[in-house]
Order: structure tokens, then C-alpha cells, then sequence
């Protein structure tokens, strides 16, 4: 009895330094305190069981999220993969590539383009496991942001495309399409740029 009390004790503590962590992420502005976000995620993971594959997971996640939100991209990568490595031993297809995701957001900002994409191209493997094609979408996009970069831009119109053709998604569908219509922005012979602003705003 005392051992199951001290394990729901445990829990509920657990719980509530999520909850604090989390409440605190969401905050507007100047309210949101990232390290203040990150000891509570912190915390709950220092009381939580060994066996809770689960809940430490998820707080590896968060505590990715802190330091990928205050610009501490080696400390978020390695939160990542470490959340990574919990949701292989879940199988958790849409976690694993939520994962490579951030990470190659993170890789992004880093102007690492080669490895970004390679993190993109992987989180899509893992997305297409459950048909994620909002997410699938997204790291698509991200792949024609690569190109972009590098000047490659008909590359570019190839991701975007394909970006738009599998999206569900009304509002990532109009983003798509404005921002095909920018590539456009400075051609004046293509009959249908005009309309790619339009069509967006109709979304």
C-alpha cells in the first residue's frame, strides 16, 4: 500500500510539472519564460520511472522544443534523438518523424542544407507509415526552402507542387500557393501568377 501510494504521489507530481511546462510554452510573448519551461520538464523527468518509456519520451520532446524555441540548436538535436530513440522502442511512426523533423529544423537554421534534407527526406519515410500528408507536406516544403537557398528554383517548383498536390490541409494549401505565386512574383509573361494570389485567398 505505502509503495503504491508513493508511486501515484510520484505521478501526480509528474503530471503537474508537465502541465507547468507546458502552460508555460504556450504563453504570448514576453510571458513565455523557456527556461523556466525547461526546469519543470526537467523535473518531471527526474521523477519519473525508468520503465515510462512513454512519458520520458515525451519529455525529451519538450525539452527539445525549449531549446530549439531559445536558440540552443545542439541542445535541442540532442533532446531530439534521445525523444527519438523512446519512440523507436514505441514504434510511434509519427513521433519518430516529428523527431527528424525539428531536427532538421534545427539543421536548417544552421544553413547545414545537405543534412537538413536528409533529416526531411527520413521524417517522410516515417510520415508515410500513417499517411501523414499534412506533415508530409510540410517537410516537403522545407525541401523547396532548401532548394530556394541554394538557387536551385525550378527544384524548388518541383517540391512546392508536389507539396500542394498532397496536402489536406485548407490553410497549408493556401500558404503553398502564395508562396508559388512569389516565385512568380517578377514574371510577367506567366499567365497564371496573378491567380495563385487569388486562389490563396479563397482557401
Amino acid at each position: 500500500l505505502r509503495e503504491t501510494k508513493k508511486s501515484g504521489n510520484r505521478d501526480s507530481l509528474v503530471t503537474a510539472y508537465l502541465n507547468l511546462g507546458n502552460l508555460n510554452l504556450k504563453q504570448n510573448g514576453a510571458s513565455r519564460d523557456y527556461e523556466k519551461s525547461k526546469n519543470f520538464f526537467e523535473k518531471a523527468l527526474s521523477q519519473i520511472d525508468s520503465s515510462d518509456i512513454k512519458t520520458r519520451a515525451l519529455c525529451f520532446e519538450k525539452l527539445g522544443d525549449c531549446a530549439r524555441y531559445s536558440a540552443s540548436t545542439l541542445a535541442a538535436i540532442k533532446n531530439y534523438d534521445k525523444a527519438f530513440e523512446y519512440y523507436f522502442t514505441l514504434k510511434n511512426f509519427d513521433k519518430l518523424g516529428l523527431m527528424l523533423h525539428r531536427k532538421g529544423d534545427c539543421i536548417l537554421d544552421q544553413k547545414n542544407y545537405a543534412l537538413a534534407k536528409k533529416n526531411y527526406l527520413k521524417a517522410i519515410e516515417y510520415y508515410q507509415k500513417n499517411n501523414n500528408v499534412n506533415k508530409i507536406a510540410s517537410c516537403t516544403s522545407n525541401i523547396w526552402e532548401i532548394y530556394m537557398k541554394q538557387g536551385q528554383s525550378k527544384l524548388a517548383l518541383k517540391q512546392f507542387q508536389k507539396a500542394y498536390h498532397i496536402v489536406e490541409d485548407l490553410e497549408m494549401r493556401s500558404y503553398i500557393q502564395f508562396e508559388i505565386g512569389k516565385m512568380y512574383i517578377d514574371s510577367l509573361h506567366l499567365p497564371n501568377r496573378d491567380s495563385l494570389f487569388i486562389n490563396s485567398l479563397n482557401h
